[in-house]
């Protein structure tokens, strides 16, 4: 695996692709939309999908749908594609299914179980608003994305999630709080016995060690603080009398005022820490979803590690892991296994608290498992942890109100109407039909109150009532087609959107998202107040 998605795996690890390689997803229609996320999502290396679709390959799918021909014409929709993708990675397992998608049935609630992910195109809001209900519950992430024309509009619906954030950090080094260990080996070093050569040569961090320490003397045992006194650090390791221009000492001047302060926990990881779940987990772990159960255990061991004086006292698991520097062969080998063992000890420790936790008469019964590899990639990421929950959405009972009014919210609007208007009539507004466009303008006006008002200075009114009128004529144009070239583009952003969630590397997008393909823009809208 690791040879066959070497260049992916930089950008989410092993611990991602392994996520990936066991992901099933499920995707409801079949369309130019379906396919092209789909594809985006075989070609990375999930496990396998299932394509859900009730349609018949048509003269419409030749003209928008680049997987079908006319070969196809009179077959299954969901059978074809799913054929043609798996052409693309044989190791991807392609199932379909030929179903209503009116309603949700038994039979869909049954496949839905089994997915990771749940990824819907273009599908009736109904049906949206009964998987997004179904899925909550369970932990399953749902996509709802859809195209008419040049328009996209997607929207992820989870009720927890955890990710390895991938924030720019510097190095835990410990070097204002060494371990014993570190400490040890810097003390052992006197600067004034070595030749030039062999000084010339030792490691920054020892460097900055000593001089902490000397600091600290002068300061009454406090670390640097504020800028100005890390400036002041930084300027007594520049008057050292060795810091004469070697390397390794100029390494030492360009840290100092990096590592010169106290150890701080991201907020983001004490967050995560101080959850409730974190207490259910001793005290009613049923009450926590069984998909994110090996995630708090961990947690809960990590918070236990972190929070005894006598393992973390106060810091997370050490990484184990130390930056270039300027060093001979000989003593950056001793400093790197210095700092691997540690963190090996600090591993051990968690783990020791997980296999304990897993030993309680409450989590017996859960069949919770966790290797040591899982606590080690989890102690390795700890100080990236990202942990984010939300209230489940009242999608049937909604109506939107924007702080502002602009282009983005009002595609999204009219989106949101077009769809209620397929679901209504079967069918998209079109041009065909002259009731169409006072039919959606009045949808549109249900979903959301600011059309009725859109503003209340006449110059923005008017220039804001012309861009409605626009976006109208545009979704009326537009018929419902999904354009191959803004279902490639935008079936790539969906898939990108869902390979963060499986994976649980990066940060996915919290709010709606709107593809502009006429000005090549997009648009985040925050419709999260009006859901919660």
């Amino acid at each position: 695996m690791s040879q066959r998605y070497d260049r992916q795996i930089r950008l989410w690890n092993l611990s991602g692709q392994q996520e990936l390689a066991n992901a099933k997803v499920g995707v409801f229609g079949s369309s130019a939309l379906g396919s092209e996320t789909l594809k985006n999502l075989v070609l990375p290396g999930i496990k396998e999908f299932v394509l859900l679709d009730h349609r018949i390959v048509s003269d419409v799918d030749l003209l928008s749908n680049f997987y079908v021909s006319k070969n196809n014409l009179g077959q299954s929709l969901s059978h074809t594609v799913t054929q043609l993708l798996c052409e693309l990675n044989p190791q991807v397992a392609g199932n379909y299914l030929q179903t209503d998608l009116s309603k949700l049935s038994q039979e869909h609630k049954n496949i839905i179980e089994t997915c990771t992910i749940v990824i819907l195109c273009n599908q009736i809001p109904t049906l949206v608003n009964d998987i997004v209900d179904f899925c909550w519950d369970l932990g399953i992430p749902v996509i709802s994305c859809s195209v008419n024309g040049f328009i996209g509009s997607t929207s992820t619906f989870i009720s927890e999630h955890f990710i390895e954030s991938h924030e720019d950090q510097i190095e835990d080094l410990r070097i204002s709080e060494p371990f014993n260990e570190i400490e040890e080996y810097s003390d052992g070093i006197d600067l004034d016995e070595l030749d030039p050569t062999d000084r010339a040569h030792i490691p920054y961090i020892v460097i900055l060690i000593k001089k902490l320490k000397e600091y600290k003397k002068m300061n009454g045992g406090k670390l640097p603080s504020t800028f100005k006194e890390k400036r002041e650090f930084k300027n007594l390791v520049e008057a050292d009398k060795y810091c004469t221009g070697e390397e390794n000492f100029m390494e030492a001047v360009e840290n100092a005022i990096r590592y010169s302060g106290e150890y701080t926990m991201p907020t983001r990881v004490l967050q995560v820490l101080n959850s409730s779940n974190c207490e259910l987990v001793v005290s009613n772990p049923d009450k926590i979803q069984f998909k994110n159960l090996a995630f708090w255990v961990m947690a809960r061991a990590l918070r236990d590690f972190v929070h005894c004086s006598t393992e973390g006292n106060g810091k997370l698991p050490l990484t184990g892991t130390i930056p270039d520097m300027k060093a001979d062969t000989k003593r950056f080998i001793e400093i790197q296994k210095i700092y691997k063992n540690k963190a090996n000890q600090d591993i051990e420790k968690v783990y020791n608290r997980v296999q304990d936790l897993l030993k309680s008469n409450l989590l017996k019964s859960t069949f919770c498992k966790l290797t040591r590899q899982d606590v080690e990639t989890f102690c390795h990421n700890s100080h990236r942890l990202l942990f984010s929950s939300s209230s489940k959405p009242q999608l049937s009972t909604r109506k939107l109100t924007f702080p502002t009014f602009e282009l983005g919210e009002i595609m999204y609007t009219a989106n949101l109407a077009a769809q209620t208007f397929n679901q209504t009539y079967g069918r998209f507004p079109s041009n065909s039909d002259i009731n169409d466009k006072s039919i959606l303008e009045n949808l549109c006006q249900q979903v959301c109150t600011n059309w009725n008002n859109p503003q209340s200075d006449q110059n923005d009114q008017d220039s804001t009532e012309t861009l409605m009128k626009n976006v109208i004529a545009e979704f009326i144009r537009s018929n419902g087609a999904e354009l191959h070239t803004t279902c490639a583009l935008f079936g790539g952003l969906v898939a990108q959107e869902a390979i963060k969630l499986i994976t649980r590397h990066y940060l996915p997008v919290e709010n709606s998202l709107v593809y502009d393909g006429i000005n090549s823009a997009f648009y985040s809208i925050n419709d999260k107040e009006e859901l919660l």
